[in-house]
């Protein structure tokens, strides 16, 4: 008898099994075919924005806490390098590893894993970011980013219809910068092949492929230009139905398609992610910060600011250090403007002013050529930490409440001072 009832209890499991194997699959087989039918698309969504957020659970990143105390503890000053350059050689992995915060291209890491670990073990604290555009596709330069025919570029592309590129009245897609190179625009609130708005697709898309890669703290978007009215050709039909739309109308429909993109994002990401911009805009609800491109700038101060150029890109430098998604990361970035010849006056006028905030400083050639690896001496002084806020000499004393204007600025660290003066355009490290 005791035989027989654990026969049949067996049995009993046994046949639950097989119920619930045949209900899994009717329900996997249901998924497959409900995607992209109209409102069913919503389900299938969820399921899929489940799935990522359980990907990015698993992950084996850092807690918000330790990120924030990995930033706080990195020395003065704080030195990045934004190098574009695919495949990434050996020997510049270890000239690379001596930044503080490295920006790479995100298919640095297919083509140059190898050295993106290299780079993280011989500096295990540096700040490692992918770079990407978020409102662009590199049409003709796929073969030139990824050779081999494959890779993340060639993924995202995949899921671009003619229908997805930004266009003019007469139907012409816009490229960003050289014509020649064709890379053109795309409209984030146009849909892909499954019906899905591409804003959502594309934030899917940067957590599921880049966000997962173990060695990435986060990703830095070029180009997050909270208008677009003002490019050329004017003439861009937001709606596409053959008519050029106010700028208003374009500029109201851009915004929105990126908010959208960093809100989703954001969502999928976990908390302590890093998201960086570069240029100014209204999304640092979900970005970290931003990079000053070209510091200072007319383009890159406080949008309030009346006076721009130095004061007005100090300004906002200081303020994203406080307003922006925490912990804050801003980087200034001071060129040659593309002419490759060094000048070491304008490159300490950058350091000292970034040293006026907590954020990065970054030198190179210039947005033609983002792949210089220019280290100096003064990247190794041991400035200590921060001892005050910036002060202003106000022709008397050193004060603690003004407003920015070209002018004197200090600020004390424990071993050294910095001295700006921007009316000059000079920038010092005094050490003590």
């Amino acid at each position: 008898m005791p035989f027989f009832k654990t026969h049949m209890l067996s049995f009993r499991y046994k046949k639950l099994i097989i119920i619930i194997t045949l209900v899994l699959f009717f329900l996997l087989l249901m998924f497959f075919l409900l995607r992209g039918k109209g409102y069913k698309q919503a389900l299938w969504s969820y399921f899929e924005n489940a799935k990522i957020i359980f990907m990015m659970k698993m992950k084996k990143l850092e807690s918000k806490s330790e990120i924030a105390k990995r930033l706080e503890n990195l020395p003065y000053p704080r030195i990045a390098n934004l190098f574009l350059k695919t495949p990434i050689s050996e020997q510049e992995a270890i000239e690379l590893a001596k930044y503080d915060l490295l920006i790479l291209a995100m298919q640095a890491q297919t083509v140059s894993s190898y050295e993106i670990e290299l780079i993280k073990r011989k500096n295990p604290n540096i700040i490692l970011l992918a770079y990407t555009d978020p409102i662009a596709f590199p049409e003709g330069r796929l073969k030139e980013l990824e050779p081999s025919g494959y890779g993340l570029w060639h993924t995202l592309g995949k899921e671009i219809t003619e229908d997805n590129y930004l266009k003019t009245a007469d139907g012409k897609k816009i490229p960003l910068g050289d014509p020649a190179l064709k890379t053109y625009l795309i409209d984030l609130l146009s849909k892909n092949k499954k019906g899905e708005l591409f804003a959502y697709y594309r934030a899917k898309f940067y957590a599921r492929e880049v966000a997962s890669f173990k060695y990435w703290d986060g990703i830095f978007f070029d180009t997050t230009w909270p208008t677009i009215s003002w490019i050329k050709p004017k003439q861009i039909d937001i709606d596409k139905d053959g008519i050029a739309d106010s700028h208003e109308i374009v500029d109201d429909r851009w915004n929105k398609g990126l908010a959208l993109f960093f809100n989703h994002l954001r969502s999928l990401v976990p908390q302590d992610y890093l998201l960086i911009g570069n240029d100014q805009g209204k999304f640092f609800s979900w970005l970290n910060g931003r990079m000053f491109e070209d510091f200072p700038s007319q383009s890159n101060c406080f949008p309030d600011y009346k006076n721009c150029g130095w004061p007005g890109s100090i300004f906002e430098y200081i303020v994203r250090q406080k307003t922006s998604f925490s912990p804050q990361l801003n980087i200034i970035n001071v060129s040659t403007h593309n002419s490759g010849i060094e000048n070491r006056s304008e490159m300490m006028f950058g350091l000292a002013s970034a040293l006026l905030g907590d954020g990065f400083f970054n030198y190179d050639f210039g947005s033609a050529h983002r792949s210089t690896i220019w280290y100096y001496p003064e990247y190794d002084i041991d400035l200590g930490k921060p001892l005050e806020e910036v002060k202003k000499w106000n022709g008397v004393k050193w004060e603690n409440n003004f407003k920015w204007k070209d002018g004197i600025y200090k600020r004390e660290f424990e071993k050294a001072t910095v001295i700006v003066d921007s009316s000059k355009r000079q920038g010092k490290i005094i050490k003590k």
